[in-house]
């Protein structure tokens, strides 16, 4: 599995972790990253109150023969699986190693200030946008947070330039099927030779 992926996988994790936005709610959508404008992802995500599914496809990995890539987060577990359903197996991962520690710990240490900046409609939904300022050991980064307004689900995410992009589309708030946050029968779980240093460098 390409190194590149797997950080992308895990970096999607910490943020279900860290954003702690409606995850009381239940719902499914599709998912499409950008970057400088060119899409590097797409897939589909599920959320059930404590618990994430995402099948993502890196564009370089779109071909005949792809599988998507399947991450399972359960915060009731602290586990996150890594589903290769094309191969029949898993990797499993504990929050200690799939969040680095100091973005862990650092959570409470965050200030984050939000200001509305208006409505929009993103498909075919309102969305309420907000400008969003994280400032940690000085240093404040800016996004923008596009709000669904019925449901507090995020539509759209943005760097504060527009380079990097991540929307949700064909949002479906309801509940979810169970299975879609198990390890299907009969997979092989399998040992994580790399996991473990991916944000090392």
């Amino acid at each position: 599995m390409n190194k590149g992926f797997c950080r992308i996988i895990l970096l999607i994790v910490c943020l279900f972790l860290l954003e702690g936005v409606a995850l009381a709610m239940e719902y499914s959508a599709d998912v499409v990253s950008t970057s400088s404008g060119r899409v590097v992802s797409s897939g589909k995500i599920w959320f059930s109150t404590d618990r994430m599914r995402l099948e993502t496809l890196p564009s370089e990995l779109k071909d005949n023969s792809a599988t998507p890539v399947v991450a399972i987060t359960r915060l009731d577990k602290l586990v996150v699986w890594i589903v290769l359903v094309k191969n029949q197996k898993y990797m499993e991962q504990g929050f200690s190693a799939a969040a680095p520690a100091p973005v862990v710990e650092s959570t409470a240490n965050v200030q984050v200030d939000r200001q509305m900046l208006g409505s929009e409609i993103l498909d075919g939904r309102t969305a309420t946008k907000y400008r969003v300022t994280t400032t940690y050991k000085g240093k404040n980064t800016v996004t923008y947070q596009w709000l669904d307004a019925d449901s507090g689900i995020p539509l759209k995410i943005s760097d504060e330039k527009g380079q990097f992009i991540q929307e949700y589309k064909n949002l479906v708030v309801g509940p979810q099927d169970p299975s879609l946050f198990e390890i299907p029968a009969g997979y092989q779980k399998i040992g994580l030779p790399s996991i473990g240093n991916l944000f090392g460098g």
